[in-house]
C-alpha cells in the first residue's frame, strides 16, 4: 500500500493505492463498485503502468467542474482513457469478472475504511516491501510493472507501432499525453 497527498485546488486530498493479485472474490468485489458512491476505485491492472497514472487520473477527476461520471471514484477509471464512452472506459479500464490482478485507489480513506476493504478481498496484497523484493529481484524500475501489459495498453489508448514507441519510457509518455488531451480533440 502506497499514501500520497496531492494539493489540489489548495485543497489537499489523500490518496491510498493497493495492488491485489491472485483474486478468487472478484464477483464480490465487482458488487462494492456497483453502488451509487463506491468508497473505492477498482482498476483493471494490466493497463497501469505505475502510480504516476493512477495519479494523473486522480487529479485530472477532482479538478474536473462538470464530472461526467455518477461519482468520484468511476470519474477517475473514465480519466484513465482517452475515450468519451463511459460505458467502455468502464469495462475496459475497471475490473471484469475474468479479473486477476486490480490497483485499488481510495480518497481520502481513514484506517477504518482501509482495513475493511482488506478485510474483503479474497487474494494476496502486493505490498510495498514485497514489491520491492520482486522489484529487486525482476530488475523492475516499477513495482507493479509485472502486471503492465504494453500489448493490451496500445491497443487500449491507440497507440499504432508507427509512433515511434522505441521503449517502455516513449510507452508510458504516449499513455501520459492521451489521458491529458482526452476531451481536446
Amino acid at each position: 500500500m502506497r499514501k500520497y497527498t496531492i494539493d489540489i485546488l489548495k485543497e489537499k486530498k489523500d490518496i491510498t493505492i493497493m495492488m491485489y493479485k491472485s483474486i478468487e472474490n472478484i464477483d464480490d468485489l465487482l458488487k462494492t463498485v456497483q453502488h451509487r458512491d463506491p468508497e473505492w476505485a477498482l482498476i483493471n491492472a494490466s493497463v497501469i503502468f505505475d502510480d504516476r497514472q493512477l495519479l494523473m487520473a486522480i487529479s485530472s477527476a477532482l479538478v474536473q467542474s462538470k464530472p461526467l461520471t455518477s461519482n468520484i471514484h468511476s470519474e477517475l477509471v473514465f480519466r484513465l482513457s482517452p475515450s468519451n464512452n463511459i460505458k467502455e472506459v468502464l469495462k475496459q479500464f475497471g475490473i471484469c469478472l475474468e479479473s486477476k490482478e486490480m490497483f485499488v485507489v481510495m480518497i481520502n480513506a481513514d484506517d477504518e475504511k482501509i482495513e475493511r476493504f482488506k478485510s474483503l478481498v479474497k487474494g494476496k496484497e502486493i505490498t510495498f516491501d514485497t514489491a520491492a523484493e520482486e522489484q529487486e529481484q525482476k530488475k523492475l524500475y516499477y513495482p507493479n510493472r509485472e502486471f503492465f501489459n504494453q500489448d493490451v495498453a496500445k491497443q487500449m489508448y491507440r497507440i499504432v507501432d508507427n509512433q515511434n514507441i522505441v521503449d517502455t519510457v516513449s510507452l508510458e509518455k504516449e499513455i501520459l499525453n492521451a489521458m491529458a488531451v482526452k476531451g481536446y480533440l
